[in-house]
């Protein structure tokens, strides 16, 4: 592939069927020989910092490969230019969201989670710590109207109390309880990004969000997608056994922040 010079080109060539071409912009596509396309052209994109995530995610596969890190899929070609890259990944098995309850495989989850939350930040991202999160009155307007709008639609089911106390408090309680646990994060850790390869090891895909950040958001929002699908877990079990793989000798900070992160996500 090393005589490649027009991407678009190769993929008609080479494409089985197309996966996906979303709001993000980036084209998505099955090649010959079990391989998964990302093509990125900046001029497509709705937004500059959309450019910038993808753009970070290659420097992430040029930085760290399948042969040093387990949960890293394989890849095949990783090219960026000044406003166009090309990604090609060995395609693996999608993780079915039902396998979490399986204990074994959420074990096998929670430990790439822990190896990858161990992870040195890369040189070229910059290593800034997250800050209070904190809403403008306009953004907590619009977030309580989309809220009533929501709630609207089981008219006499739900108090409409605990929005309200939300509305009022939330910065407050976002500087009370505001401490974090700083490392790499994967930054959208959920079962759609998640694969199993055919020896049944765990791979994390779509690494356009990584960054330095609260390790418990990940986690956090692994939980509450499983919780929206209609899974039941033990969420305490489940943050223990994080802890215990993690070395981390109390769960009550990381519950803490993990309970803060499901509010400002909701």
């Amino acid at each position: 592939m090393n005589d490649m010079t027009d991407f678009t080109q190769y993929l008609n060539q080479q494409r089985i069927a197309s996966i996906s071409l979303g709001q993000s912009g980036a084209e998505v596509c099955r090649l010959n020989g079990g391989l998964i396309a990302k093509h990125v052209q900046r001029q497509k994109l709705p937004n500059a910092d959309l450019w910038e995530k993808y753009r970070q995610e290659s420097m992430f596969f040029s930085h760290i490969s399948a042969a040093q890190l387990p949960f890293i899929p394989e890849v095949i070609h990783n090219e960026l230019r000044e406003d166009e890259l090309l990604l090609i990944l060995r395609e693996y098995s999608p993780l079915p969201k039902q396998a979490m309850q399986a204990p074994s495989i959420l074990s096998k989850v929670l430990d790439v989670l822990v190896q990858l939350h161990s992870l040195p930040v890369p040189p070229f991202l910059p290593k800034q710590p997250p800050e209070v999160v904190q809403y403008s009155a306009a953004s907590l307007a619009e977030c309580r109207e989309g809220w009533l709008q929501v709630l609207g639609e089981h008219s006499g089911r739900f108090s409409l109390s605990a929005l309200e106390k939300i509305s009022r408090s939330i910065n407050e309680i976002n500087i009370r309880l505001f401490a974090p646990n700083c490392g790499f994060v994967h930054g959208d850790f959920h079962c759609e990004n998640l694969l199993m390869d055919k020896a049944g090891n765990i791979l994390v895909c779509d690494w356009q969000n990584f960054g330095y950040g609260e390790i418990s958001g990940d986690l956090a929002f692994l939980l509450s997608r499983l919780r929206a699908d209609g899974f039941s877990l033990d969420e305490n079990l489940i943050l223990e056994q994080y802890c215990l793989r993690a070395g981390i000798q109390s769960t009550q900070n990381l519950a803490s922040q993990m309970r803060l992160a499901s509010l400002n996500t909701s």
